[in-house]
């Protein structure tokens, strides 16, 4: 949407799950990558610092840059919103391969329906709304059957969010999109992740902040070997994490570590996490 505030770190992340980004042979990590290809843009003009926040790292788009991405983009592109009229000429649903998601009000799960007509869709990212007050507002329940039939139409995902959404189970057949790189469940009021969620071996980001109610992490998420940055901050019921997270040698970002005395993580475990930050 038009002068929607962006975070860089959140769209490096993006471009490095769309396969956007690609590390060089002098070791360059993606993510410096991406931090370069960013400051290029905003040299160019392609984005701009918001004025409105004193946050460094929230951008966003000038409206004529929005207007050529949008027409750049054609069919490939889709935004659901309030607006019927807007939704009915998204009527080319099999040739989008980015759907974007913005309400006002409790229709979330009719427009999550209109998206199972997407069958190749690579990236769904539901966006905050904010209220009058400016508070960002993120509180719609969405039933486990509507996301358990929108994940049989997102087999060739590469980017998933359902963040702040009232989501309290996780159906197991997310564990069959394989190609998925990027999972944003922050906000959610999940208890448990099912352990197919350890068959995304693609998977590159898990951001799980601000899951209150989270008590586990799958005991296999060891096999998620390209998994760079694990979110966990503000877990407040997470007070065990499973063994074998030193062998995420990848991993960049662990926002909390919770040492357990029960044969789970150990403190010597992050010895082999050399990436951290």
């Amino acid at each position: 949407p038009k002068d929607y505030e962006f975070d860089k770190y959140e769209l490096v992340l993006l471009w490095m799950a769309e396969g956007f980004l690609e590390e060089s042979k002098a070791s360059d990590l993606m993510e410096d990558i991406g931090e370069d290809y960013f400051k290029e843009l905003l040299m160019r003009s392609f984005f701009q610092q918001s004025s409105s926040t004193s946050t460094s790292s929230r951008f966003v788009m000038h409206d004529l840059i929005n207007d050529l991405a949008r027409y750049v983009a054609g069919d490939f592109c889709s935004r659901l919103t309030d607006d019927l009229e807007e939704n009915i000429k998204c009527t080319i649903l099999d040739k989008v391969r980015y759907a974007s998601f913005t309400s006002s009000g409790y229709g979330a799960t009719q427009k999550f329906k209109t998206l199972q007509k997407a069958k190749h869709l690579r990236s769904f990212l539901p966006l905050p709304i904010f209220v009058e007050d400016g508070r960002e507002l993120h509180e719609f329940h969405i039933p486990k059957k509507v996301i358990a039939e929108l994940l049989l139409e997102l087999r060739y995902s590469r980017v998933l969010s359902f963040s702040g959404y009232f989501i309290f189970d996780l159906p197991n057949s997310i564990g069959e999109l394989i190609h998925l790189r990027y999972l944003n469940l922050s906000g959610t009021w999940l208890k448990l992740l099912p352990e197919s969620l350890s068959n995304l071996c693609n998977l590159q980001t898990l951001r799980l902040s601000n899951c209150r109610e989270l008590i586990n992490l799958p005991v296999g998420i060891r096999k998620l070997i390209n998994l760079r940055h694990l979110e966990n901050s503000n877990t407040s019921q997470l007070h065990e994490m499973p063994s074998g997270i030193d062998q995420l040698t990848s991993l960049q970002t662990l926002s909390k570590v919770v040492v357990s005395k029960n044969g789970g993580f150990r403190l010597n475990d992050l010895g082999n996490l050399s990436l951290l930050a």
